[in-house]
């Protein structure tokens, strides 16, 4: 049993890491209110575009990072229509062209996903449909904090929750750093999903609440019961006139 246990903990140690305010697990682990990163267009061969969180529709800008806080606009990133985020390489910089294939026959070597100015996250996930190679997830909290995990090829997965009242403002998936040679890419970037949305006010941070889908759907059916009573008492009154 001792045994058992020992090699259970070994391998937690393998697939999950932990700073002073974030922890980093391989794998999908959803919290409560967990919502999608969803585009509402189709987006080809550009710098910067937008997502938005499909229930509080709080925006969440995907690009090709140059550095911190800036962008390498000779390269593009293209999604793959309406609905759930999917990014894939177009063309320039934050590219290569890799066995793995991808968009074009190209991969993404960097991204970065930024939460709109004013909001935070407790707690973010990602998939990388790999095609070789190493990455750095630097996640960036409320006061500019900066936290590096490593994810290996295969981890496909990897889920970031911040603890002891930090929260996530920006996430940088980078390839290029780790191999200056350029043998890393990853064909796209998808099924993102986010939760604790909360409205920043200096280092603190006010939960935006997400309506639950039922109440939802009981907030939809008031509205059309009094739709039907509107015009109910206005057919009511001109049948009267």
């Amino acid at each position: 049993m001792r045994k058992v246990l020992l090699s259970g903990i070994a391998l937690l140690a393998l697939t999950m890491s932990a700073h002073a305010d974030f922890m980093f697990q391989t794998g999908n682990h959803p919290t409560a209110s967990e919502e999608n990163i969803l585009f509402q267009q189709k987006y080809t061969n550009l710098p910067l575009f937008n997502g938005f969180t499909n229930q509080s529709n709080v925006p969440i800008l995907f690009s090709i990072p140059n550095g911190f806080g800036s962008l390498q606009t000779e390269g593009a990133i293209s999604d793959s229509g309406i609905g759930q985020a999917d990014i894939t390489c177009s063309v320039g910089g934050g590219c290569g062209t890799f066995a793995g294939g991808g968009a074009n026959g190209l991969q993404l070597e960097d991204l970065e996903i930024r939460l709109a100015p004013g909001f935070g996250a407790t707690d973010f996930i990602g998939n990388l449909d790999f095609g070789e190679g190493t990455f750095d997830i630097n996640v960036i909290d409320q006061m500019g904090a900066s936290f590096d995990y490593t994810l290996g090829n295969g981890q496909n997965f990897f889920t970031l929750t911040a603890i002891n009242g930090e929260v996530i403002t920006d996430i940088r998936i980078l390839g290029e750093q780790l191999d200056p040679n350029g043998h890393i890419g990853f064909n796209d970037f998808k099924q993102p999903r986010i939760s604790g949305l909360c409205a920043l006010q200096g280092p603190t941070c006010t939960v935006i609440p997400v309506p639950e889908p039922m109440s939802l759907s009981l907030f939809g059916a008031g509205l059309v019961g009094l739709g039907l009573l509107f015009v109910r008492k206005r057919g009511a009154r001109e049948g009267a006139v």
